[in-house]
């Protein structure tokens, strides 16, 4: 059997109310949700992940939740990159004469 770990353990002190509702929301719907968090490392730095928490049904009845995380980190970074240079580049194009 895996070890029951409290996902608040993991969870930004600012985080912890939409964390608190996603698993609420699961218990009462039965519906899985998913929703973004941050995290600060022991070393400073910042992580971005993705958050999914699903019910586990046992003779119809919800007996438990699980929940897993994907780093999303690069992909946040890739994309404000991204934002940056179309920034940039529209800028560029709405200064050029025509």
């Amino acid at each position: 059997m895996l070890p029951r770990i409290s996902a608040y353990t993991f969870t930004p002190q600012e985080f912890h109310q939409i964390a608190r509702n996603s698993f609420n929301s699961v218990w009462e719907t039965g519906e899985p949700v998913t929703y973004s968090t941050k995290y600060i490392t022991k070393e400073g730095d910042t992580r971005f992940f993705d958050v999914w928490i699903g019910p586990v049904f046992q003779s119809g009845k919800i007996i438990a939740l699980v929940s897993h995380s994907i780093d999303v980190t690069e992909n946040k970074e890739e994309e404000e990159k991204l934002k940056k240079s179309e920034k940039k580049y529209r800028e560029a194009y709405n200064r050029a004469e025509f």
